[in-house]
């Protein structure tokens, strides 16, 4: 297996590579490839857990070099995030991203965000912009991370979970990893490999909670095992521009640099 991927139209995407693809990987992938398979899933849920479990049961070497550096996404090294007190920082290394623990994404996001709100506030007094956008990034990079680590939790407290997803049919989840499903019309879906799942279970959480975040309007709860059901936090999570706004206008800004 050299490669895996999903598709909604299998023929444009592998047509694609052949015709307007001329990245030089591609070109070493064509030259060994030799037949291609697919099966086809009720949805694109179902799709995206299925990329994800055959990944990490054949490891195709196309994917390893097409995975981005995802630091940050799960699996977080200990550290705060300096604020204006500490005066300016340097330059942000490219490709380098901040990382917070779990621990960290489960406290009050406001005290996770204020100091990259007065880091922001401290590089735009200065006229470093390009930093400040640098940053502002890094926060809307954040807030997403938030979001998903309270529904990743939310799926996990709720148990087992069935939901309709539009086109798809039910998806049943069990502490936010797939274990079935029926389709629109009320067969059953596919067999998913299980291969090395126990050791990557946190992973496939981040994939449901980042597709059902991104597709809420085509889910609905059809069965909860909580009696709590899909609980989050009460505390919205801010945009930065709201922090920005309480940072006082002479917070700690040293000279430019």
């Amino acid at each position: 297996m050299l490669y895996v991927g999903k598709a909604t139209d299998l023929q444009a995407r592998v047509r694609s590579h052949f015709a307007s693809d001329q990245r030089r990987r591609t070109g070493r992938l064509l030259r060994q490839l030799d037949a291609v398979h697919h099966r086809v899933c009720p949805g694109p849920l179902t799709a995206a857990v299925l990329e994800g479990r055959l990944i990490r049961a054949w490891s195709p070497p196309f994917n390893r070099q097409d995975t981005p550096n995802r630091q940050g996404t799960g699996r977080h090294r200990p550290g705060g995030v300096p604020g204006a007190a500490d005066g300016p920082r340097p330059r942000p290394r490219r490709g380098r991203r901040r990382t917070w623990t779990a621990e960290q994404l489960a406290s009050d996001p406001v005290d996770l965000l204020t100091p990259l709100a007065d880091e922001v506030r401290v590089l735009a007094d200065q006229q470093r912009y390009e930093e400040a956008g640098a940053v502002r990034d890094e926060a809307d990079r954040l807030r997403g991370q938030l979001d998903r680590h309270r529904l990743v939790a939310s799926l996990i407290g709720a148990g087992r979970v069935v939901l309709a997803v539009d086109g798809e049919g039910e998806v049943v989840l069990d502490r936010g990893v797939w274990i079935g499903g029926h389709g629109p019309a009320g067969e059953d879906t596919l067999d998913l490999p299980e291969d090395h799942l126990d050791d990557h279970l946190d992973d496939e959480r981040d994939v449901v909670a980042r597709w059902i975040g991104a597709h809420a309007g085509a889910v609905r709860i059809l069965e909860v095992g909580s009696a709590t059901g899909l609980a989050t936090p009460a505390r919205r999570i801010p945009e930065l521009t709201e922090l920005c706004a309480r940072v006082p206008a002479s917070a700690s800004v040293g000279p430019a640099a």
